[in-house]
């Protein structure tokens, strides 16, 4: 457990770790000492509240990867583009909802490189670990055009990379502001059009933890700007600094929107004392 919680570190430097790198991530799977086991305990608490389960989440979300897959096919547009296209989340059998038709959106992208999962046994003299040598090249963003500020990264595709996670592992990644994570609640909030307290708290804690990282950079910046050897002349040191504060200033912003934007959403659907 040691050693996968080390892997799931953010990787700064590949030639730190030359030896694991493929199995880490820039951004990481965890944030520094945050416990795998506490992750995947508080995550399966939720997709129990929910009322559903670690794999119907996974095969309703890879279900809509290959319809979105599908629709460039028939509209001869290649891999990338977004469509956007309806969705009829399936219930599993013990939630007590009827879902309806979604205007989902999908983006996908392709990458160079490739990321292999973190659980991936590395001993040489092992035997093969099929079930998680999954690696995958490319993600994709999807979003429902009812809550379109609700916008989900998801790693991989179809069998890969989060859809492997969700389905052998009951992993939705972690990190309190990393993009890759996909709150189980969310997911199922932006699959069935059907909010929750705990997804729209979800989405508050996410973006109230990303501002507070955002914060945080620009303070170092700033740190590191002041520190600089050979030291930079005064002239520079202003123009950078003023350069860096309107950028922050900028980022900032577009937190506070999505914020508002989420607050607004939840006195809409009568959801707005989780928010105080």
């Amino acid at each position: 457990m040691e050693e996968i919680e080390d892997r799931a570190n953010p990787l700064v430097d590949s030639s730190e770790d030359r030896d694991r790198y493929r199995v880490r991530s820039s951004v990481g799977f965890l944030d520094p000492g945050e416990s795998l086991i506490a992750r995947l305990t508080a995550d399966s608490h939720v997709v129990r509240l929910v009322g559903t389960t670690h794999h119907n989440l996974a095969s309703q979300l890879e279900s809509l990867l290959r319809q979105s897959q599908s629709e460039r096919e028939k509209m001869w547009i290649g891999p990338d583009p977004e469509v956007c296209f309806e969705f009829t989340y399936q219930a599993h059998s013990q939630e007590k909802i009827v879902p309806k038709p979604q205007l989902l959106h999908v983006s996908h992208r392709s990458f160079a490189g490739s990321q292999w999962s973190f659980f991936r046994n590395l001993a040489p003299t092992a035997e093969p670990n099929f079930e998680n040598t999954v690696s995958w090249k490319e993600d994709h963003e999807i979003w429902n055009d009812a809550f379109p500020s609700i916008v989900l990264t998801i790693a991989g595709g179809i069998g890969t990379g989060i859809c492997h996670f969700i389905s052998k592992h009951g992993f939705y990644e972690g990190g309190a502001s990393n993009p890759y994570r996909v709150a189980p609640a969310v997911l199922h909030w932006v699959l069935t059009g059907i909010p929750s307290t705990i997804a729209i708290q979800s989405m508050h804690d996410y973006y109230e933890a990303s501002n507070s990282a955002l914060v945080a950079k620009y303070e170092l910046d700033l740190r590191e700007l002041s520190a600089a050897n050979p030291p930079l002349t005064e002239e520079a040191l202003s123009a950078i600094t003023q350069h860096l504060r309107r950028s922050h200033e900028e980022e900032v912003g577009k937190w506070d929107e999505k914020l508002e934007a989420l607050r607004i959403m939840a006195r809409e659907v009568q959801l707005g004392a989780v928010l105080v």
